[in-house]
């Protein structure tokens, strides 16, 4: 536990275990502001909900540099980009009532509350983390890519966007593409977001590349619309995927001449690695299926993972420990929405590939690994839901479309969508 002292003394050992500030519950830390003379106490860091769950502590939160005036206490909060966090207060340590909430988008955060009584604590919770926050999002490096465009729509609203899929037409701005620290090479990219970069990161952009609105509300399309386009105060933690199970049905009883896998309801298990051959298929025929394969996915460059309506597919790779591992798909066939097709990338994964031209739909969370993809030719290859992982190589004609109501439910706390 850390003590913040602003004046002339610390608190006693002897009102410690009166509060109940004992070895029991230092993970839950306070503000406790005495307006006695000119004395102020901070006790600071940051719970989790449940709000009684002392517990859990957030790394990824700092409180600090307090400041008592005229009845109102204000104090910084750093913490994670598009996250509210509430202030509760109590004058016991064990009645708290929500007094505040703060929901900017930035890291770094201004707190004023009023703060009248005598003496209070106060104690800040976290509300859910977003896993999707952006079309494109990377802990250090994204690419140049070529012919590049991305913006963004919502398949909640199936008037403009009818089965949960993207149509040009009625797509807006919110394709946003993050970078944490690095560089960020955009090249003669055309995005239809913001760009969010953390503290140390920097970008470019080439010359005719553009950031900002659609061409309706900003018909110039060329540089950054405004500084209101780009944030330079992003900060964003990815938690590793965990294992998700550790045994299941074997895949390789299933295939016959056409499918090499043919997949229902369930979850299936390759410890080691999975081939899906040139013109063979990996089809998921019914049902919610999740397959996890511990070691390297190679899908060869004609082959094909379908996914049939209605089926729905969560796909794992990789373990927590041991030697690095890749995936590598062909052409992806999802007959569904975004969320149909859930790949996920554990920590061992550091690669992940997809080699044909067409379209994708479907998200990808692999925060250790290199996401790369190209389209060859005159060919279009077109991308919709969401991608966060380590870094991103893109090239050739490609279009990325965010779909905004993955913000909505995928959250940090739950790995799954939905």
């Amino acid at each position: 536990m850390g003590y913040f002292s602003i004046a002339k003394q610390s608190i006693s050992a002897k009102r410690k275990a009166r509060l109940g500030l004992n070895s029991s519950n230092h993970m839950q830390f306070f503000f406790d502001v005495c307006k006695e003379v000119v004395l102020c106490r901070l006790i600071f860091s940051l719970v989790l909900a449940p709000v009684f769950a002392f517990s859990v502590l957030d790394p990824y939160v700092t409180l600090g540099n307090p400041t008592w005036t005229n009845n109102q206490l204000s104090f910084t909060l750093i913490g994670e980009s598009d996250v509210s966090y509430f202030i509760e207060s109590s004058p016991d340590l064990q009645n708290w009532v929500r007094i505040f909430t703060n929901s900017e988008f930035g890291s770094t955060r201004l707190i004023t509350i009023d703060s009248p009584g005598d003496h209070n604590f106060y104690r800040a919770s976290r509300g859910p983390v977003p896993r999707f926050f952006s079309c494109l999002a990377a802990k250090e490096l994204i690419l140049n890519g070529n012919n590049l465009y991305v913006d963004a729509y919502d398949s909640a609203d199936t008037i403009h966007f009818p089965g949960g899929l993207y149509r040009s037409a009625n797509a807006f701005a919110g394709g946003d593409v993050a970078v944490q620290t690095g560089i960020l090479g955009l090249g003669n990219v055309g995005i239809h977001g913001r760009i969010l970069l953390g503290s140390s990161a920097t970008f470019s952009l080439g010359s005719n590349g553009f950031v900002g609105d659609m061409p309706s509300n900003w018909p110039a399309q060329s540089g950054v619309q405004s500084a209101d386009w780009i944030v330079n105060d992003f900060n964003k933690e990815y938690p590793d995927v965990v294992v998700p199970f550790t045994s299941g049905l074997d895949p390789a009883v299933t295939g016959n001449s056409t499918n090499q896998y043919d997949l229902t309801a369930g979850n299936w298990y390759v410890n080691g690695d999975l081939q899906i051959a040139n013109n063979k298929t990996l089809y998921v025929r019914s049902g919610d299926v999740n397959l996890y394969i511990t070691g390297n996915l190679d899908g060869k460059p004609s082959s094909t993972l379908k996914i049939a309506p209605g089926a729905s597919l969560k796909l794992y790779v990789g373990s927590s420990t041991g030697s690095p591992v890749s995936a590598t798909l062909g052409q992806v066939e999802n007959i569904g929405n975004v969320f149909n097709f859930q790949f996920y990338g554990l920590k061992t994964l550091t690669s992940y590939t997809l080699s044909a031209n067409g379209s994708y739909v479907g998200t990808v969370y692999a925060p250790e690994c290199t996401f790369s993809v190209s389209a060859g030719g005159n060919n279009n290859s077109d991308f919709q839901g969401a991608f966060t992982v380590n870094s991103v190589s893109a090239n050739g004609s490609l279009s990325f479309h965010f779909d905004v109501f993955l913000n909505r439910v995928c959250f940090s706390n739950n790995y799954f969508c939905r």
